[in-house]
C-alpha cells in the first residue's frame, strides 16, 4: 500500500506537480483545495478535496476522515505580491489561518512531518548574494510577511511534537515532462510562461527594466525547474522521516541566475524564432538579482536539480501547446 501524503493547495500550479511526483515516487497525495486561486482542469487525475483550510470544523472533520499518512505538505496560499499590497488582511487572514488550522488538525491526528512551501520573498533586497537560509528576513510585501510569520509560528509548534521544514523557493518554472502539468494562471505573471505566451503569439515581450546593475540590465533570478522543485518535497519529507535534529529552512534554488534577456534567448533557440523585446520602465519592488545559496540544500536533502532553463522552457511550451 502506498503511504499517503496530504497535499494542501494541491491543484494549483506547484501543488499539481508535486501530486504527480509523489504518485510517480510511490506515495499516493491526498489533494486538498479550495479552488480559490486555481480551478479543475481535465489533465489532473487525482481526487480533490474541496476544502477551505480558513475553516478549522471543516479541517478537522477531513483529517479524522482520512486513513493514516505519512507526512503533510503545505502549499495551500496566495501568492501574488501586487495583490498582497492593496490586499494585505486578505493574505495574513488566509496565509497564516489555513496553516494554523493544518498543524492543529494535524497534531489532533499525531500527524508531525510538514513541509511548509515557504519564499525567497522573505529576504527582501537582499545584501548578500547568493542568498543563505542565515541571510536577515525582510519582506518587502505582506505576501512575504505572511510566509514570514507561518515560518515562525510552525516553530512554536515545535514543543508540541510537529516537525517542520520551511522550503524557501526561489522561481519555480517549467512544466511536467510531456505536458502533463503545468502554469496556467489569469493573469499570468511570471516571466517563462509569459515569454512562451508571447513568442507563440508572435508578440513582443514585454521586459520592465533595462538599467538595473547586472551585465545585461536586466534583472536576474534564480529558477529551477518545477518537477525539480517537486522532487525537493518528496526528499524532504524522506529527510524528517530519517532525520532527528533536522534544519528549518532550506532554500530551493540551483544556485545559478540567468537575467531577463538570457530567458528570452534562450526561449528564442527553444522556439526556433526571434523573439522581440518590448521595453517598460522597471517596476517598484523588483530586486536586480535573487539568487540561492543553494549548498545547504545539497548538503542536508543531498539533493540536486537537473532542469536547466531550456529544460524550462521547453517543457513550458509543451504544455502551452496543449
Amino acid at each position: 500500500m502506498k503511504p499517503k501524503v496530504i497535499l494542501t493547495g494541491g491543484a494549483g500550479y506547484i501543488g499539481g506537480a508535486i501530486a504527480f511526483v509523489l504518485d510517480r515516487e510511490g506515495f499516493e497525495p491526498i489533494v486538498v483545495d479550495d479552488y480559490s486561486t486555481s480551478r479543475p482542469h481535465k489533465s489532473f487525475p487525482f481526487k480533490v478535496h474541496q476544502v477551505d483550510l480558513k475553516n478549522r470544523a471543516a479541517v478537522d472533520q477531513l483529517w479524522q476522515q482520512l486513513p493514516p499518512v505519512f507526512g503533510v505538505i503545505h502549499l495551500a496560499a496566495r501568492a501574488l505580491v501586487p495583490e498582497s499590497v492593496t490586499k494585505p488582511g486578505l493574505y495574513y487572514e488566509n496565509n497564516v489561518m489555513a496553516a494554523v488550522n493544518t498543524v492543529e488538525a494535524c497534531l489532533k491526528r499525531g500527524i508531525t512531518r510538514l513541509v511548509h512551501s515557504s519564499t525567497c520573498a522573505l529576504y527582501g533586497n537582499p545584501v548578500q548574494v547568493p542568498i543563505p537560509e542565515s541571510h536577515p528576513q525582510a519582506p518587502l510585501s505582506p505576501y512575504g510577511e505572511s510566509k514570514w510569520m507561518v515560518e515562525r509560528i510552525l516553530g512554536s509548534y515545535e514543543k508540541l511534537g510537529l516537525k517542520p521544514l520551511n522550503l524557501r523557493y526561489f522561481n519555480p518554472a517549467g512544466a511536467i515532462a510531456g505536458g502533463k502539468w503545468g502554469e496556467s494562471h489569469e493573469p499570468e505573471t511570471h516571466l517563462i510562461p509569459n515569454v512562451v505566451r508571447f513568442g507563440a503569439q508572435g508578440k513582443a515581450v514585454p521586459v520592465y527594466g533595462n538599467d538595473y546593475a547586472t551585465p545585461d540590465g536586466t534583472c536576474i533570478r534564480d529558477y529551477i525547474h518545477v518537477e525539480d522543485l517537486a522532487m525537493a518535497h518528496v526528499v524532504a519529507l524522506k529527510y524528517l522521516e530519517a532525520t532527528a535534529t533536522t534544519v528549518k529552512a532550506i532554500n530551493v534554488g540551483t544556485g545559478r541566475g540567468y537575467s531577463v534577456a538570457e530567458v528570452v534567448g534562450a526561449a528564442s533557440r527553444v522556439l526556433g524564432r526571434d523573439l522581440k523585446i518590448d521595453w517598460h520602465p522597471k517596476r517598484a519592488g523588483d530586486s536586480p538579482r535573487l539568487v540561492a545559496d543553494a549548498s545547504l540544500m545539497r548538503k542536508e536533502l543531498g539533493f540536486e536539480p537537473k532542469g536547466d532553463l531550456e529544460t524550462m522552457v521547453r517543457t513550458q511550451s509543451e504544455w502551452h501547446s496543449k
